[in-house]
């Protein structure tokens, strides 16, 4: 895959490390992820609370990327999506990006 990363800061050290590795090791265009802000989120709404977040169903108007070979990534438009506020999010820790990535593997695998 080629590695022109698309990165948006989230203001959090260990978040935005996160990310960063998470896009040097992706093998493929599936398995890349990127920061999205919050308003870029479009009719949320709550669909269940469950022990370490609340899961919100939300529609992403610009969508995940598609076409990576020009300057201007196009996207593929509005989706809807699953979102989760992490409990305690300010106070992510190391171990806990740690978990995320074992899980974002588990997906993949």
């Amino acid at each position: 895959m080629e590695k022109n990363f698309i990165y948006k800061y989230s203001g959090n050290e260990i978040i935005d490390e996160f990310v960063k590795n998470i896009q040097r090791q992706a093998t493929s265009k599936s398995n890349f992820i990127e920061w999205v802000e919050y308003n870029e989120f479009k009719n949320i709404s709550f669909v269940a609370e469950g022990g370490f977040s609340t899961v919100y169903s939300a529609t992403w108007n610009n969508g995940f990327i598609v076409d990576w070979n020009i300057v201007e990534p196009k996207r593929c438009g509005k989706i809807r999506v699953a979102l989760k506020r992490l409990n305690n999010s300010k106070d992510i820790t190391k171990e806990f990006s740690n978990e995320v990535i074992i899980s974002i593997i588990r997906i993949y695998s």
